[in-house]
């Protein structure tokens, strides 16, 4: 197993990505510890390391293809309410979920 996740440290915000492949018999697991996994590092990175201690944290969970045909029916409530963005890749491009696309950290404003 391999893990992944990205830091990404702006100014006065923090971008915390959490990659997970997917296949549909699996798609409840990722989508669980990956926000699991997500609400762990935003604790661990805020609360025990000084550099990112005063900034505004944005969490991300990132799947290998676009998970939301499958999603159950309250997994975009549950995202937002934690504060957690879901992005994908679409042809090699990293795209965010259209419930989400305001927390594109790459967009310029």
């Amino acid at each position: 197993m391999i893990q992944l996740i990205c830091i990404l440290n702006l100014r006065k915000k923090m971008h915390i990505f959490e990659v997970k492949s997917w296949i549909p018999s699996n798609l409840t697991g990722q989508f669980r510890k990956g926000i699991a996994q997500l609400l762990d590092y935003e604790y661990q990175f805020k609360f025990e390391d000084e550099t990112f201690k005063d900034k505004e944290c944005f969490k991300h969970l990132l799947f290998h293809s676009d998970p939301s045909e499958l999603f159950r029916s309250h997994y975009i409530r549950l995202m937002k309410d934690l504060k957690i963005s879901l992005c994908y890749i679409n042809n090699k491009i990293l795209t965010w979920h259209n419930d989400f696309k305001d927390n594109d950290p790459f967009l310029k404003n």
